[in-house]
């Protein structure tokens, strides 16, 4: 994120405007040796307003001898990597620049809750955002203030080229660990991915159970699992 929201607030400052689409151009549509020295005219004679307003005015034309033929190839590439090809949901909340809502979160969301399942209601859920693992007040105040300007935007997107369908998770228990357990965390991690089981990162309510190296500790995971209702076991117990 680059700070844009910090010192303008207003939602129609030309600068912000500028800042939010190069910001949505670069997430969405890289193209090497695209710089600001073609996309800020660019931007200027196209007059888009907002990110909403890129989905809505596909047919516009170059200004007659405004760019070279180098720039306009570059341009045709953004445009094809803008229209043509199904949007990556895993970038779609981070390339609204928003406070606090980086490319992680913007993963997180879109592996634990799923982009159709964000927008399927008329308003932000706080119960879905609640599951979330390690976000931030600041990232949920952000997500539910801009709620309906990137719903919009997932409306046009999903009238036009859609987005990149994900497997379906073939993880069919979720486990927290901690402690000291008989390997690394990566190497259990890959361990138990071979058996469908996922390694999550803290307590959530998706979480089936907490393995740790002691389950009588009074550790912050094991006091989380047991107000959650998680069950907490050993990890000898657990592979029984």
């Amino acid at each position: 994120w680059k700070g844009v929201h910090i010192y303008c607030p207003n939602a129609t400052c030309p600068k912000k405007v500028q800042a939010n689409l190069l910001h949505w151009i670069e997430k969405m549509a890289p193209v090497d040796s695209l710089g600001e020295n073609i996309l800020v005219p660019f931007l200027k004679s196209i007059k888009w307003g907002s990110i909403a307003d890129i989905y809505t005015t596909q047919n516009w034309v170059f200004p007659k001898g405004e760019f070279t033929s180098h720039a306009q190839t570059l341009i045709w590439e953004m445009n094809t990597k803008l229209y043509d090809q199904p949007v990556n949901p895993d970038k779609f909340f981070a390339a609204f620049g928003l406070p606090s809502v980086g490319e992680t979160i913007s993963k997180k969301i879109s592996d634990e809750i799923g982009i159709h399942k964000y927008f399927q209601g008329e308003d932000l859920s706080a119960g879905d955002m609640a599951g979330l693992s390690r976000i931030t007040q600041p990232a949920i105040r952000s997500l539910w203030d801009n709620f309906s300007i990137m719903k919009s935007v997932y409306k046009q997107i999903m009238n036009q080229q859609g987005f990149i369908e994900k497997e379906e998770s073939k993880m069919e228990i979720k486990v927290a660990i901690t402690g000291k357990l008989s390997k690394p965390r990566k190497e259990l991690t890959e361990e138990f991915a071979t058996h469908g089981i996922e390694v999550i990162g803290s307590i959530t309510k998706e979480c089936d159970y907490l393995i740790t190296d002691d389950p009588t500790s009074g550790s912050t995971k094991n006091l989380s699992a047991k107000m959650m209702g998680v069950t907490v076991l050993s990890e000898s117990d657990f592979r029984s």
